[in-house]
């Protein structure tokens, strides 16, 4: 029984560092981030020989125009943040189940997990689209 506790532990890691593991590359302005999430930047940069560097406000970028953007984006990272959790919850919610061997109080509570997990991820995922739609549009 450990043993195969053990033996699930380290597969999970093993999928777990493969989702999560990016290609190593030059990152241009609007180009870097991280497991998906956005920078605060992104819409912002220019590209300025080998680096980037942001707009600046005034001469190339109207004030509101740049502080919708960066709202835009933290929602959008936000976004990011709460679907990572609620893929984090899905798999919590699964070792529930498989630990709770049977016993009615324990799978009844990792189904409501999963349940409310799926529903966070569903949200989170609608957010990032509505977001990006919106950020289509202005940028």
């Amino acid at each position: 029984m450990l043993r195969q506790r053990i033996l699930m532990v380290a597969s999970l890691a093993l999928i777990i560092s493969g989702l999560f593991a990016m290609p190593v590359q030059a990152a241009k302005c609007d180009e870097g981030s991280v497991l998906g999430i956005p920078t605060w930047y992104r819409g912002l940069g220019k590209n300025v020989g080998d680096e980037c560097e942001i707009k600046q406000v005034g001469e190339e970028i109207k004030l509101f125009d740049f502080l919708t953007i960066i709202i835009i984006n933290i929602g959008d990272m936000v976004a990011h943040f709460i679907g990572i959790a609620s893929f984090l919850f899905i798999i919590v919610a699964g070792f529930k189940y498989v630990l709770a061997q049977g016993e009615e109080a324990m799978v009844a509570k990792a189904k409501k997990t999963l349940s409310n997990a799926v529903i966070g991820l569903v949200i989170s995922v609608m957010a990032v689209v509505i977001i990006n739609i919106i950020f289509g549009v202005l940028v």
